[in-house]
């Protein structure tokens, strides 16, 4: 496999159809954005991916200024069409930064850490694509909690009900396909997103973080936070900035 390009994106509202020779995956950095390829709409939100095939014109698109990364390879195993990735535990991103940082920085012997790296990001990448799914009508809520991952009014309940099921049934069928109930993969997907935003280089304010993740006030936020990692989102700031000084 050889390593072509990588990308940190700068914050643009439309990119205009285009394609390339190599594949490209795409991470997208930013709350929401659309990316248009074979006449069909990805919907992605922060975090996802895009694995887009050689020779496949795609753009995007976003109401607000958006940015990705990206890194683009020569070949991979993955059929010729464009596959999404819900990176739900943040592994698949965390490689695709290293992979930036490393590209950028062009530091000894970073190609052939690179190439090992991609080799690990599609294999994530192939063990995400090649789960069995047993139950997929759940996924139509899946996408929903990810679009709306930003609002506080998001009723759970109501949204199963317009997919047909009763609530406990699919409770049931949702916690058996992804290991959580609804509630638990929506909570788990704001403070994974409230992770990113305490330490983003702009210190943005608690309140802040809260609004833009979901909850409805700052106390539930910071009650949920420390619940699930232990400590308070300000003692997550202070510690990850220590770690970030030393």
């Amino acid at each position: 496999m050889i390593f072509l390009n990588s990308c940190s994106g700068k914050k643009i509202k439309f990119n205009p159809i285009h394609q390339h020779e190599c594949w490209e995956l795409i991470r997208l950095d930013t709350e929401k954005a659309f990316y248009y390829t074979e006449g069909q709409t990805y919907v992605l939100s922060e975090g996802d991916l895009i694995l887009i095939p050689p020779n496949t014109p795609h753009n995007c698109e976003c109401q607000e200024y958006f940015s990705d990364s990206f890194i683009q390879f020569s070949s991979c195993n993955f059929p010729q069409k464009p596959i999404m990735i819900h990176d739900v535990d943040g592994n698949i991103g965390k490689l695709v930064c290293m992979v930036v940082k490393l590209y950028i920085e062009k530091e000894f012997h970073y190609k052939e850490i690179i190439e090992n790296l991609l080799e690990t990001i599609l294999c994530y990448i192939e063990k995400s694509t090649k789960t069995e799914i047993t139950y997929p009508f759940v996924y139509a809520l899946k996408d929903s909690l990810y679009e709306n991952l930003s609002n506080p009014a998001f009723n759970i309940g109501k949204a199963i009900s317009e997919i047909g099921y009763t609530q406990d049934y699919f409770r049931h069928c949702f916690k058996a396909e992804f290991g959580k109930s609804p509630l638990e993969y929506l909570t788990t997907l704001r403070l994974t997103k409230a992770k990113r935003l305490l330490v983003q280089d702009d210190f943005i304010s608690i309140e802040n973080v809260a609004t833009q993740c979901g909850f409805s006030d700052s106390f539930y936020f910071s009650t949920c936070f420390k619940k699930h990692r232990g400590i308070s989102p300000l003692q997550y700031r202070k510690m990850k900035l220590n770690k970030k000084k030393r």
